[in-house]
């Protein structure tokens, strides 16, 4: 209801919801998600206040797993909002965070959101190191299925950093579907 509310620009009935949620990992989100409208309507100072009170919720999130993906959203709104050096900040607390909690696909899923996050604020070198982490665990993963797709989204993360190299040799490692959907989305 909340997100309807926000879509529609009617903030305060939004809000109203939002600080009626009880439990910390859904009120932050909601935060996060009207946040994100404030920003697209370009009311960037009332996305901030947001996101720092978002920020504040999120800290308070039991689940190790679940707080690094809120902070993880933070940190892109707070990119978007034009506040590139927090978003950073945040996007170098929470990696260390993600390498040793969770299951490796969340780890995965965590750091290709990062290595996006990070390229979209000019980080490429850090990117890039994070996406090695990425397939490096990938490589690890005994399920053909879903190794194929990580490698897939990793290969193709690669080429949006232009690094065509790394790319190909990644592409290379993939077998049939994926093989032919990387190359596709690639271009």
């Amino acid at each position: 209801m909340s997100a309807k509310f926000a879509n529609n620009r009617e903030y305060n009935k939004a809000l109203k919801i939002a600080h009626n949620v009880k439990k910390a990992w859904i009120k932050s989100a909601i935060l996060v998600f009207i946040a994100g409208k404030y920003t697209k309507n370009k009311q960037k100072k009332e996305a901030l206040e947001l996101l720092s009170e978002a920020l504040q919720i999120a800290y308070t999130i039991e689940d190790n797993n679940i707080k690094a993906l809120r902070l993880l959203n933070i940190a892109i709104e707070y990119n978007k909002a034009g506040k590139k050096n927090k978003s950073l900040e945040m996007l170098q607390a929470i990696l260390p965070k993600i390498k040793v909690q969770g299951t490796a696909y969340n780890r995965i899923n965590v750091l290709l959101d990062i290595a996006s996050a990070s390229s979209k604020a000019g980080q490429n070198k850090k990117a890039s190191e994070i996406l090695l982490q990425a397939y490096q665990l990938a490589r690890a993963r005994d399920y053909e299925y879903s190794q194929g797709g990580y490698l897939s989204e990793i290969a193709v993360e690669f080429a949006k950093l232009s690094d065509f190299e790394k790319s190909l040799q990644i592409i290379e490692v993939i077998d049939g579907y994926y093989k032919a959907l990387t190359l596709v989305e690639i271009g």
